[in-house]
């Protein structure tokens, strides 16, 4: 093939066609050239392999999940394997239903309760230490089973509410984390947006290093 094309290259360099003919040619050893040292640099014996998007999305899934267990016990070392895998699938779940960052769930737990279930302060309660004075109405009328203080404080409800309450909050402030994370806390601490945001790029931070690992094993 290569000869061939070379052939056609001298005879068309010596007719005197338009530059279109030369250009065309131009561009077709140039493709060539290209291959050629693509596959010069690519490791022997590597396959090229077709993105799965099913698979690709799982890993992603299980990076964030493991993460946020990681950070759970990373930040509250008491806390048990199963009970940080726990947390973390609500983490995702609600993500998932309110459309929120599990970074930004993950680095509100714990900044709020230290990852703790019956953390307690003057008004809120829970791993996301929601205001339930302040929201009951609001909660009752979108979580019909959770009627109680008590019920607000399981692990799930608990996260699932408090994630609502931030997507809310993300709403009204067209996307502002700072904004949103002031409302949440109810006030203005710069220190407390500082933390959080900590968190979050602490919990990114494994998601990559849990991604890199899985390439690596999926290679081995």
């Amino acid at each position: 093939m290569g000869v061939i094309l070379r052939h056609f290259w001298r005879y068309f360099m010596r007719m005197r066609r338009p530059l279109l003919w030369r250009g065309l040619l131009l561009f077709l050893f140039a493709s060539q050239s290209c291959c050629q040292a693509r596959a010069a640099v690519e490791p022997a014996g590597q396959v090229r392999q077709s993105v799965d998007p099913v698979h690709s999305g799982k890993r992603v899934q299980k990076a964030k999940t493991d993460a946020a267990s990681y950070i759970f016990r990373y930040y509250n070392s008491s806390l048990s394997m199963d009970k940080a895998n726990e947390y973390a699938r609500y983490v995702m779940e609600a993500s998932s239903r309110f459309s929120v960052d599990p970074a930004l769930i993950t680095a509100i737990i714990v900044k709020e309760s230290r990852v703790k279930v019956n953390a307690r302060s003057k008004y809120a309660v829970g791993l996301m230490q929601v205001y339930w004075k302040l929201h009951r109405n609001t909660i009752m009328a979108q979580f019909p089973h959770i009627r109680t203080e008590k019920i607000l404080m399981e692990p799930r409800n608990n996260i699932m509410v408090g994630t609502w309450i931030f997507s809310r909050y993300m709403a009204h402030c067209k996307g502002n984390v700072t904004k949103a994370l002031r409302r949440y806390l109810g006030s203005q601490a710069n220190r407390y947006v500082a933390l959080v945001t900590k968190y979050r790029g602490h919990y990114t931070e494994r998601v990559l290093l849990n991604l890199q690992h899985a390439s690596k094993r999926a290679v081995s």
